[in-house]
């Protein structure tokens, strides 16, 4: 009986073991919507960042907050873009992030082990001034903008591409490249990255339009692209 009872332990504990060891990845685009719902769209096997939620934004007031906490990452970038309208009141990550505008603000970010974002954010109307945040928001686009400027002078690359948009993998796959054009088998020998996040590096690269991907005999080349 006490046999019976260790094997049943033994089967339940050793899944449990081995999901809380899966480390998860994600280099997704986060749509958010007027009524507080999450649309996630990309590449990531976390169960929690797919399809459509609501269940990682509170309203009190006016004032929306989104707080996306999930551990146990190798690496992750996410891009969130807020509402038409929308104006940030405050961010706070554990990893680096940028703001951009384009018609509407994206907060672009990425990172490693833990993902942790909370933005505090209102949607403009005709009953609230917010000129003070604007100029706030502007001046710190004007500072970020010219820190990067003064990074891209440094670095001469055979494409432009933002740092800030990568993963470390992805970082170590592109420094590999600046040398020149090389194989995947090359770059999964060199670099000592597993061949299926290697694959799934290079579809993302691939999707910035930062790579290349051509066939030559038998082997798969991968180059950067040239600017145009």
């Amino acid at each position: 009986m006490k046999a019976i009872l260790l094997v049943f332990l033994i089967l339940i504990t050793v899944p449990v073991f081995i999901t809380h060891a899966e480390k998860y990845y994600a280099d997704i685009n986060i749509d958010v919507k007027d009524t507080g719902i999450l649309k996630f769209s990309g590449i990531t096997n976390h169960p929690m960042l797919k399809g459509e939620s609501g269940n990682y934004t509170s309203k009190k007031g006016e004032v929306w907050l989104i707080n996306i906490t999930l551990g146990n990452f190798s690496d992750y970038v996410y891009r969130i873009t807020l509402p038409e309208k929308a104006s940030v009141n405050y961010i706070r990550s554990n990893s680096r992030f940028r703001i951009e505008t384009d018609g509407r603000l994206t907060i672009i970010g990425t990172g490693k082990t833990e993902l942790s974002i909370i933005i505090q954010y209102t949607i403009k109307n005709q009953n609230i001034d917010y000129f003070p945040t604007a100029i706030a928001i502007t001046s710190v686009l004007i500072i970020i903008t010219a820190v990067l400027l003064i990074r891209k002078k440094k670095k001469a690359i055979n494409v432009k591409y933002n740092e800030t948009i990568l993963t470390e993998r992805q970082k170590m796959i592109v420094n590999m490249l600046e040398k020149g054009h090389v194989t995947q088998s090359y770059l999964e020998k060199n670099l000592s990255i597993p061949k299926s996040s290697l694959s799934r590096n290079i579809r993302s690269l691939e999707r910035k339009g930062i790579i290349k991907k051509y066939k030559k005999g038998m082997s798969n080349v991968i180059e950067l692209k040239k600017e145009e």
